[in-house]
């Protein structure tokens, strides 16, 4: 009340330029009186609406989080998980890490390699070459003992431009999951390695995940 005859007496003593105040101290006053109407009565009517089994409304940007938490389904297990091979001297962590993502149970896992050598280039992977046969040993002897850690395992072993090679074989097999190691190099090194993992990623339909081996 005393906000109502204080603008009246306003009205009165501006006289001819009563217009302005109608223009600006009502409207600003008469929002202010509903700002102040909505604080007191909202913890209010948010009551009620719990008390009656109401969804809380929430203002702003987020949304409440669910509060049913069966709605988080856990997925299948991977069937099939490959493991690129690069045979950097890091392979072994490679392998070790890549047991987060396997259930020994129903999970068929394939170690890869690519031969990059003149030698296989030509002959392919079924050559004899030094690189070749050295590899291809390499890759036997993780598989076994990977192997004998419970892993239903087997490998392949390519030749050629890895990345198309890779995602060939990858593709071939219709894996879930892709495995590659991320060596944390630097300058030109960090940028072939980085190039070949961002293209590989974009010619295969499996899931990619890069596993740090710098550490």
């Amino acid at each position: 009340k005393l906000i109502v005859d204080q603008i009246a007496t306003w009205l009165v003593d501006a006289g001819g330029n009563a217009w302005i105040i109608q223009l600006t101290v009502i409207p600003f006053v008469t929002a202010l009186g509903a700002l102040l109407f909505y604080v007191t009565i909202q913890p209010w009517l948010r009551q009620r609406a719990e008390k009656f089994g109401k969804p809380r409304i929430i203002s702003g940007v987020h949304q409440e989080a669910a509060q049913d938490l069966t709605a988080f389904m856990q997925p299948a297990a991977y069937k099939c998980v490959a493991i690129a091979l690069d045979f950097s001297g890091k392979d072994e962590k490679l392998l070790s890490e890549s047991l987060r993502f396997i259930d020994k149970d129903l999970t068929k896992v394939f170690l890869l390699h690519v031969v990059e050598s003149p030698v296989a280039r030509t002959l392919g992977a079924e050559g004899e070459d030094l690189e070749t046969l050295t590899d291809r040993e390499h890759l036997e002897k993780l598989a076994e003992r990977m192997q004998k850690s419970g892993v239903t395992i087997d490998w392949k072993l390519g030749s050629g431009e890895p990345v198309a090679v890779l995602a060939k074989l990858i593709n071939e097999l219709n894996a879930d999951l892709i495995l590659v190691g991320g060596h944390g190099h630097s300058g030109v090194s960090d940028l072939i390695h980085g190039t070949v993992i961002s293209d590989l990623r974009h010619h295969v339909k499996a899931s990619v995940m890069i596993i740090p081996m710098s550490s």
